[in-house]
């Protein structure tokens, strides 16, 4: 599970295909995956349900991502957490 109270990790990071999250439930949940450039436009969203322990979404589209620094936010029904990610050549 993540450290310091975070429930979600992003590995690699910075990344160059495809990018792998890896969501901490404690129980069944619905999440929705957000990626923004730095500008705040929304490039990707995706809705996932959890299951209860480690979930692991490959989100494939931010391999076709400029290379750059983004924001992947991750809501879920009681915690939102924002992960800084970077696209590397």
């Amino acid at each position: 599970m993540p450290a310091n109270g975070k429930f979600a990790e992003v590995n690699p990071n910075p990344f160059t295909g495809k990018l792998l999250v890896n969501i901490a439930s404690a129980f069944r949940d619905k999440a929705t995956l957000i990626i923004t450039d730095l500008s705040g436009r929304q490039l990707f969203k995706q809705n996932k349900v959890l299951s209860a322990g480690n979930n692991e979404i490959q989100i494939d589209e931010a391999g076709k991502f400029s290379r750059g620094t983004y924001l992947l936010t991750i809501i879920e029904s009681q915690r939102v957490q924002s992960i800084k990610v970077i696209k590397g050549n």
